[in-house]
């Protein structure tokens, strides 16, 4: 394991999103985590419809820069450390971060539809302010790139394509002969 801590710590210090493998076939490739090892998280929590479970509400301005790069208003908190929240009364989640001492690995899942208006979940709770610093991982590609890759895959599909037709067919000639 010595190889992988010291790849771990090259691509923390280059500031490379960590893969991370699963055994869990229905935890989301868009799973989120994050590392936090100060007393500000940066970011307002709420609760879900259904008052379960923890929703990011805000990324505040002490946010840390990859905090406000990796996480969104409208993102469920889904694990703290070792404790599954996703499911949880609003209140005992919120007293589960008061109680656990530092670090705090804090695992996000992006919103199924992200436009959704957070207005929806404030009805009648305060929020509340949680703070930190960390060092993260993101599984996955990010959007942009994951559209770039897959443009120029298909591109280069399409040339391999025409070249084989080329090859098989021949390169079209013309003819300017005008008999008839």
């Amino acid at each position: 394991m010595e190889v992988e801590s010291s790849v771990s710590q090259l691509r923390q210090r280059k500031n490379f999103p960590l893969l991370r493998e699963t055994t869990n076939p229905i935890e989301s490739f868009e799973d989120i985590e994050v590392d936090f090892h100060s007393s500000t998280l940066g970011i307002k929590v709420s609760p879900k419809e259904d008052d379960r479970g923890l929703r990011v509400s805000e990324v505040t301005k002490d946010a840390t820069e990859n905090v406000r790069k990796l996480i969104r208003p409208g993102y469920e908190i889904i694990q703290v450390n070792e404790h599954k929240i996703e499911s949880a009364p609003f209140n005992d989640s919120v007293e589960l971060f008061r109680r656990l001492t530092l670090p705090i690995r804090v695992k996000f899942r992006p919103a199924k539809n992200n436009s959704q208006n957070m207005n929806k979940t404030d009805k009648g709770h305060h929020h509340h302010d949680h703070h930190h610093h960390h060092n993260h991982s993101h599984r996955g590609d990010d959007e942009d790139d994951s559209c770039a890759i897959a443009g120029v895959l298909c591109l280069f599909v399409l040339v391999f394509m025409f070249v084989v037709f080329l090859l098989l067919n021949g390169f079209p000639t013309m003819s300017l002969s005008t008999k008839m």
